[in-house]
């Protein structure tokens, strides 16, 4: 079994990076929603718990990056094929990666079936996604999860 995942964000209590550490590495970076903002006292409270000395960075939803993005995880997944390919396949897109991002549907599949052309998918749209990062499994958002399973 083989799990890839596109870039998107992680809530929950266990953070791959901590205090200190900012190197962020392709599909490994963290984003998480903006929920109030005081101009006045200039504090903004974000969906999860932030630590002092934790990196942060800001994000912008854009719909290229994001094709590209699905493309190459899928490209990543058909080159690390096992022997005799991968059975079928299991896609969970989140809900902000669909019409709401492209402006039109279909997107990701596409893209999934031009790399994978051989290999079954199922998939659905889910308002978060569970997969592993760093050895951890977290719940993440605004990403793709795609779960390829072999012999």
């Amino acid at each position: 079994m083989s799990i890839s995942q596109t870039s998107g964000s992680e809530s929950g209590h266990s953070r791959p990076y901590g205090p200190g550490q900012s190197i962020l590495r392709e599909g490994e970076y963290l984003v998480r929603n903006i929920v109030a903002a005081d101009p006045d006292t200039g504090v903004i409270a974000v969906a999860a718990d932030v630590e002092e000395g934790q990196s942060i960075l800001s994000a912008h939803r854009e719909p290229g990056a994001a094709r590209d993005d699905v493309a190459r995880m899928a490209a990543r997944a058909a080159a690390g094929a096992p022997p005799g390919g991968y059975r079928f396949g299991l896609y969970f897109n989140c809900l902000a990666r669909g019409r709401s991002l492209y402006g039109r549907e279909g997107i990701d599949s596409a893209a999934l079936a031009r790399h994978l052309p051989s290999v079954p998918l199922l998939g659905f749209f889910c308002n978060a996604e569970i997969a592993p990062l760093r050895g951890a499994n977290h719940l993440f958002t605004y990403t793709g999860v795609l779960v390829l399973f072999s012999d």
